[in-house]
């Protein structure tokens, strides 16, 4: 396939995925404080605006790859609602399955350098046999979403490696931080602000891990200075 001739952008150029969710408004400051080049794409952007796309769609996903010739890629874009993945789990896979080998078919193409995969750690492995796991340990997925993400960090892995592109996953607790619209700790933090209840579940012996967005953008600074690959838990004591 041809496209029109653009001039090619500068030597370091990022390409960020889901750069309109909580997390990526968040990696765009973060990378825009480190002066560096990206464009940020999202299927929910407006039409006219360069970024705007579908990962399922691969024809404008090359388009913007051909023009952009990213040295990065941050895949952050998913479907990323647990109950949504049960519900509709072939939706889940297209997102998160098909979304990510397109991205990754397109980075060995376009001979990208890094790429990032932004995964989940809660829902991919064994957390009853194992509380506290290590990057190691057993994955067993409990949900759609859980297999779904697992499925694409081992595709993305399986697609990069041939061209020796340094991947990096980062297996992230459950990220929470200004900004953010749902997600328990931003709806306690609106309740307690307003005078109201906070509902608990359960009988209160239960935990999970909560990770500040600071700490996920520090981890990113580390990546970049350091050259990190491979896979890394990204939470507190508790996944």
């Amino acid at each position: 396939m041809q496209y029109p001739y653009y001039m090619r952008p500068p030597d370091s150029f990022v390409i960020l995925t889901g750069s309109e969710g909580f997390i990526g408004r968040h990696v765009k400051r973060y990378l825009l404080s480190t002066q560096q080049k990206f464009l940020g794409v999202d299927k929910i952007l407006p039409k006219s605006i360069d970024g705007s796309c579908d990962l399922l769609d691969g024809t404008t996903l090359e388009e913007i790859f051909f023009r952009y010739r990213p040295t990065k890629v941050i895949h952050l874009a998913a479907q990323t609602n647990v109950l949504a993945s049960v519900q509709d789990p072939f939706e889940d896979a297209l997102n998160n399955i098909m979304g990510t080998i397109n991205v990754s078919k397109l980075s060995s193409k376009y001979n990208v350098k890094e790429f990032i995969y932004f995964n989940s750690g809660g829902a991919i492995y064994d957390l009853i046999d194992n509380k506290k796991p290590s990057e190691t340990s057993k994955t067993n997925p409990i949900s759609a979403y859980g297999i779904s993400k697992l499925a694409g960090e081992l595709y993305a892995y399986q697609i990069l490696k041939k061209k020796n592109i340094n991947f990096l996953s980062v297996r992230l607790g459950n990220v929470y931080g200004p900004g953010q619209e749902n997600g328990v700790i931003s709806k306690f933090i609106n309740n307690a602000s307003n005078g109201l209840a906070c509902d608990f579940f359960g009988d209160g012996t239960s935990s999970r891990n909560y990770l500040n967005i600071a700490d996920v953008l520090s981890f990113l600074e580390i990546a970049d200075r350091s050259k990190l690959f491979g896979v890394y838990n990204l939470a507190s004591e508790l996944i």
